[in-house]
């Protein structure tokens, strides 16, 4: 094999998390596939997977485990930097991550364009943040200054406010990642706000249906917001005239698997009151459903489908 040949291939690395902990995957709890590539993953420590001697196009890439739903993403490989050098130079490859899958988001309650600090409401982190961390709202790209630790945090000092106000989504990015999110059958070990439900055929309820969409739809009557924060839609819910925050788009939308089982859950609290979803299948008339619920808890809702 000539050298140019052997210089159109790339590689591209990713690093997987669990949702809730948002602690690093080790290797055997999740795999990592290129469909219809026959190359398997390297995985390391640290959540970290590398796929290398790949052609540069476009893939799709599934991530999945037993505990965690199968996720996939369209993935673009082009020409890496130095590829076509004779001889090459040393070969780049690229960190995949979902943006909002690895990040603290915040609503904005107070500015300081003093001390440069903003305020929003107490929230629990799981893993720490550190200084230097890319700050991002539609007005301002900005970095942290100081480290967020683990555990409650109220605020964050960042290298600049300016542009920024209250009311305004931040997001914090704590790393490029891709974030598993739990299967139905899961076992959380706290409380958490749930949906959970199966999708069948109305005219043989015994027939599940796989790969329909699953979505919030509503929080406490009020339609929720997907609003596009830098290069993440980040979704909202304003509650008695406060903006909440849910997640990323991501977390607010799922699929039922191959026996029709399907989890929404929501890690926030204290502002349930009811919800409702909307189940879609291609071949079948959409429908949608509420329930009452409180913080922490589980609500059941099954959706009988009806083909157009």
């Amino acid at each position: 094999m000539t050298t140019m040949a052997l210089s159109r291939k790339v590689a591209v690395a990713a690093q997987a998390i669990q949702d809730s902990s948002y602690e690093a995957l080790s290797p055997g709890r999740f795999r990592a596939e290129l469909l219809k590539v026959h190359r398997a993953a390297l995985y390391k420590s640290g959540g970290f997977f590398l796929f290398s001697n790949i052609k540069p196009g476009s893939y799709t890439l599934r991530v999945s485990g037993d505990e965690f739903r199968t996720q996939l993403y369209p993935l673009v490989l082009p020409m890496a930097p130095g590829l076509l050098d004779s001889p090459p130079s040393s070969p780049f490859v690229p960190l995949f991550g979902v943006p909002g899958d690895n990040e603290l988001a915040v609503v904005v309650r107070n500015v300081n364009p003093v001390t440069r600090r903003v305020l929003f409401d107490p929230v629990a982190l799981a893993q720490p943040i550190y200084a230097g961390a890319p700050a991002k709202s539609t007005s301002l790209s900005t970095i942290l200054t100081e480290q967020l630790d683990a555990g409650k945090v109220t605020g964050a000092k960042l290298a600049s406010v300016a542009g920024l106000a209250p009311e305004s989504i931040l997001r914090l990015v704590r790393a490029s990642s891709i974030r598993l999110r739990f299967d139905p059958y899961h076992q959380f070990p706290t409380a958490i706000t749930r949906v959970v439900g199966r999708i069948s055929l109305a005219e043989d309820p015994s027939v599940a249906l796989a790969a329909a969409r699953i979505r919030l739809l509503q929080v406490n009557g009020v339609a929720i917001s997907l609003d596009t924060i830098a290069d993440a839609d980040i979704a909202n819910v304003q509650i008695a005239g406060r903006r909440m925050i849910l997640g990323s788009a991501a977390d607010v939308v799922t699929e039922s698997n191959a026996s029709g089982d399907y989890i929404l859950y929501f890690p926030t609290d204290g502002f349930f009151q009811s919800l409702a979803v909307e189940a879609s299948l291609a071949g079948y008339q959409t429908a949608s459903a509420g329930t009452l619920i409180q913080p922490g808890e589980r609500r059941r809702i099954d959706f009988q489908m009806i083909p157009i």
